[in-house]
């Protein structure tokens, strides 16, 4: 007996009513003779003709034979398991900053240390042996991250190098991302990173100067707009990287004032070139800063994402929120400047969440119990929920967060925040 498959949102339009499927990313535009079609059917499949739309609905996982729901679930395992080919490092050479933001998630961490040398060293052979303990590892991606990991510049260079000839000589693929507040990040860095397979950089800004030099100032205030907005400027008009990620930092002291800040990456004249992110401010382990309802969230981010569509930049098509990260995925790490690994980024230098150093001789996959809590989605699947594709029960680390260190078993549920800007999201993507 054909069902409708629990992860179908419909979403009225002025030119009639949008479909989408969560888990297979299908959209479909019918009419609403057509939906009513589809209504009556599903009430009555034997006392009705198939509707019109029932075989493009059965061709995109619209209409299924078996409850999906456990499919989800056992393909996220199946695919976290036994598909798992790509080891994630988060390489930070330091946890230290040369900016000041109030919100971010390391305040209230050991941000001392910087990486040694003997530290690369002991994380390259503890690499050779994962590698040769799991030999489905095809590939690595290092990822450099702080910290500000552009103040250890020569460990970065050092590392680049390092990896690259590893990786060449046990025969993996290696590439090179980087998470940077972007002040150091110059052309002759750039040039350096581009020799080494670089796919992606992140930059985070908090608005016009006005505003993100007050919130992202340096030592005694200094500026650090002018000099950021100098090095994207560099990025976006040279072949270095295809594309530059642009973080928005979205929060209460923000959002009246992204408007300005789209307004000057738009007069960079370099549209295709830039990939923009929301980045809200939530709660961490030592701060929690004052926030917007799920609601307000929602709305006030889709007009974001509405002037910056009227300003000709590519906004996404869909909100998501999981379910799978650096923390809950098989081969992963954060190596830490003391040689301490984790396995999410939001826990750097707390020492209560190492789970073992690049000095010991790894015996199976990197594993943390905490971020291990596959069970954390029954309640969803019992509601039905449409968002578990792109939720997955929600950040684990907010779940810990909310519900102390072994809270990672508990769901983290912004199912209000998902449906109002997925749905938003739809119509300005086909409106």
């Amino acid at each position: 007996m054909w069902l409708l498959s629990a992860f179908t949102i419909f979403e009225n339009l002025p030119i009639g009513i949008l479909a989408k499927n969560t888990f297979t990313e299908s959209v479909i535009l019918m009419s609403r003779e057509a939906k009513e079609e589809l209504d009556a059917w599903l009430m009555d499949p034997f006392g009705t003709d198939l509707p019109k739309c029932f075989n493009d609905f059965v061709q995109n996982g619209f209409l299924v034979m078996d409850d999906d729901l456990k499919e989800w679930h056992d393909l996220l395992l199946m695919k976290r398991n036994n598909e798992a080919h790509v080891f994630t490092l988060h390489f930070e050479p330091t946890i230290q900053c040369q900016l000041a933001c109030s919100y971010c998630f390391e305040n209230g961490s050991d941000r001392s240390q910087s990486m040694k040398p003997l530290v690369l060293v002991r994380s390259l052979e503890w690499f050779r042996q994962y590698v040769h303990l799991h030999p489905e590892i095809d590939s690595l991606k290092l990822k450099f991250f702080g910290g500000e990991p552009l103040l250890c510049k020569e460990m970065v260079s050092q590392a680049l190098e390092a990896y690259q000839s590893l990786c060449q000589e046990i025969g993996i693929d290696f590439w090179v991302e980087i998470t940077t507040n972007g002040e150091l990040l110059d052309e002759q860095t750039a040039e350096l990173l581009s020799h080494y397979n670089w796919r992606r950089v992140q930059i985070t800004l908090d608005g016009p100067a006005d505003i993100h030099d007050i919130r992202r100032a340096g030592k005694k205030g200094r500026p650090t707009f002018a000099n950021i907005m100098r090095n994207i400027q560099m990025l976006v008009s040279t072949d270095y990287i295809p594309v530059v990620d642009i973080r928005l930092t979205f929060d209460e002291g923000t959002r009246d004032h992204l408007p300005r800040l789209l307004d000057e990456l738009d007069a960079l004249n370099a549209h295709p070139r830039i990939k923009l992110s929301l980045g809200f401010t939530t709660p961490s382990l030592s701060i929690t800063p004052e926030r917007m309802s799920e609601e307000e969230l929602a709305d006030t981010a889709l007009a974001i994402w509405a002037y910056a569509k009227q300003k000709g930049f590519e906004i996404p098509d869909e909100f998501v929120a999981g379910p799978l990260c650096v923390a809950t995925a098989k081969h992963s790490a954060i190596l830490q400047p003391d040689g301490n690994l984790q396995k999410c980024f939001c826990t750097s230098g707390r020492k209560g969440f190492n789970i073992s150093n690049v000095a010991v001789q790894p015996l199976t996959y990197t594993k943390d119990a905490r971020f291990e809590q596959w069970k954390r989605t029954e309640q969803c699947i019992k509601e039905r929920c449409a968002y578990l594709p792109v939720c997955g029960g929600g950040c684990t680390f907010d779940a810990i967060v909310k519900h102390g260190e072994h809270g990672g078993g508990n769901r983290f549920c912004q199912k209000i925040l998902l449906d109002r800007m997925n749905r938003g999201l739809l119509r300005l993507m086909y409106s």
